[in-house]
């Protein structure tokens, strides 16, 4: 035999073999189709799924986190309400580095509005209900309140829960 007629033999054998490696293969994937199996098909699979995994726990832990931002949303805000009731006020000033410190332990001005007067908007209510030339100052019922400022310590003074 010829050299030629050898060369096509084996093209002839590699291709007719490789086809036949191919066909063995062929598998029926998850959704019922006819598909081919790739190494690389398999490991976009795989990572696709892990990806999938890695999403869904993310999407869980963002769950749990703002159902524990809420739970501590609720709380603060019932304490603003006890602390309202217990007729607390806060004097401040938005430019005043520790009442947005006091402010942001309640979770920002919004929160505490009903119970916090701006000086710098109702100068004239300052000047006649405070009690000391500073702010932040906190009154409870009329009453000058001089302990700490941790929420806790509010809570305690007044007797409301938190």
């Amino acid at each position: 035999m010829s050299k030629k007629v050898l060369i096509i033999l084996m093209a002839f054998l590699v291709i007719t073999g490789s086809l036949y490696i191919r066909e063995l293969q062929k598998e029926i994937n998850e959704d019922g189709e006819i598909g081919v199996l790739d190494a690389n098909l398999e490991k976009e699979k795989i990572d696709d799924e892990k990806v999938s995994l890695s999403e869904k726990d993310e999407i869980i832990h963002e769950n749990d986190s703002r159902q524990d931002e809420n739970k501590e949303s609720d709380k603060i805000g019932q304490l603003v309400d006890c602390l309202e009731e217990k007729n607390m006020v806060i004097y401040g000033s938005k430019t005043c580095p520790a009442c947005a410190n006091l402010a942001d332990s309640f979770g920002g001005y919004d929160k505490i509005e009903q119970i916090y007067v701006e000086c710098t908007d109702d100068w004239d209510r300052c000047q006649s209900e405070k009690k000391t030339g500073y702010v932040p100052e906190i009154q409870i019922d009329g009453e000058l309140y001089e302990e700490g400022r941790a929420l806790s310590l509010l809570a305690s003074h007044t007797e409301c829960e938190f």
